[in-house]
């Protein structure tokens, strides 16, 4: 760890801005406005980069199920380099709800909506995200091996295209809680919306378990999913 004196942090929230690229398309797009290849970041690293002489932090990503690419760079060129992807065929605009939807797609799991901020990943039942028969000594691996899974991550399917908010309740049969909402969308593959939920402690749902999401005075009914791909 660093001692106080030895770190300084400036807030740089208000002067940068950060675009996203997914999809079949992100590598050739980065490719076309300089970039080599072999210098793109792999998901879970980053790089800068200049991008047309201008300078990025370009970190990789794969929550859209494939290759993504998060740039952030001055803001007072945001214009700019949004126009310049543009041009780069066959990219399209879209907003936040278009990568949350890909994601659901993929199954993707997100720190700080399915991970829930006051909880460490093996309390949250993050699959696949701690070995802790594997993990090495550092600070907080004993109160990490010592955490107990309280919670898991589990799928809805829903018949139709409505979309619920973050933090909607889910009830079974009986109307027992049986946890909240993290993530919803519509998943234009499948054409029906399904969402991410992490369950109450001691909750295990089963696949294909009837649920109610929403107020009872309109719960929106589907069932439990399995978390593969498109919830098909």
């Amino acid at each position: 760890s660093l001692a106080p004196k030895s770190v300084e942090i400036t807030d740089l929230t208000e002067v940068l801005a950060q675009l996203e690229v997914h999809g079949p398309g992100a590598v050739s797009a980065l490719v076309a406005l300089g970039a080599a290849e072999e210098d793109l970041p792999a998901p879970g690293t980053w790089k800068i980069l200049e991008l047309d002489a201008l300078r990025c932090i370009v970190s990789g990503t794969s929550e859209a199920g494939g290759r993504g690419f998060r740039l952030c760079f001055d803001g007072e060129h945001a214009d700019e380099l949004w126009d310049l992807l543009l041009e780069t065929e066959p990219l399209y605009p879209a907003g936040a709800g278009t990568l949350e939807a890909l994601r659901m797609e993929a199954g993707t799991l997100q720190f700080g909506k399915e991970l829930l901020p006051d909880e460490l990943v093996p309390q949250n039942g993050f699959p696949g995200g701690i070995r802790p028969d594997l993990m090495r000594e550092f600070p907080g691996c004993v109160a990490l091996r010592a955490a107990e899974k309280r919670s898991i991550v589990a799928g809805i399917r829903f018949g139709g295209r409505q979309v619920l908010r973050s933090g909607t309740p889910v009830r079974d049969a009986s109307g027992s809680e049986l946890g909240r909402i993290t993530t919803c969308a519509l998943l234009p593959g499948v054409n029906h919306a399904a969402a991410l939920f992490v369950t109450l402690p001691g909750v295990v749902p089963a696949a294909g378990t009837a649920v109610l999401a929403g107020e009872d005075a309109a719960p929106l009914p589907g069932e439990v999913a399995e978390l593969t791909s498109c919830f098909c």
